[in-house]
């Protein structure tokens, strides 16, 4: 995910660049005929536009980075907390829901709404151990969608 999101801001700037040079163009100039000379003043500014962005854009890709690393320290701590079945049962409504699979807990309120079975298969399950079931019915691909929402483990 950084990296794609890297791969964008690197592409916005370069077209940000391209857009800066053919604006300075003379209006209906025909690109095809201009003089390709370009003095060294008018270098100078390209320089500093491109030492701009470069600074803008690590600047950019630094805060993302912190970003990005408070959002997976918060899910690595989340996936650490340790709850009992008791807990678990309080979190049983459509806007709290929590589900138990494998030992594990996870918070599926946010996806209620999302599930292809429909919100109530999910609604009537919430605070309970759902394994045998989700097992029963779902592919692999939901198994991967479970780690998004992971916040903890049954603790005896």
């Amino acid at each position: 995910m950084k990296n794609i999101i890297l791969i964008v801001i690197s592409v916005s700037v370069v077209i940000g660049l391209s857009v800066l040079v053919f604006m300075n163009l003379p209006e209906n100039e025909d690109i095809s005929t201009q003089d390709t000379t370009v003095s060294p003043t008018r270098n100078q500014e390209l320089d500093n536009v491109v030492l701009e962005d470069d600074e803008e854009l690590e600047m950019e890709q630094d805060i993302m980075k912190e970003d990005m690393e408070e959002v997976d320290n918060s899910t690595k701590s989340n996936q650490n907390s340790t709850f009992t079945m008791n807990e678990v049962s309080s979190h049983n409504s459509k806007d709290d829901c929590y589900l138990v699979i494998r030992d594990n807990v996870y918070d599926v309120s946010s996806f209620i709404d999302s599930h292809p079975g429909g919100a109530e298969k999910i609604i009537e399950k919430c605070g309970q151990e759902v394994t045998g079931i989700f097992a029963q019915i779902h592919s692999n691909r939901a198994w991967d969608l479970l780690v998004d929402y992971k916040i903890g483990t049954i603790t005896n």
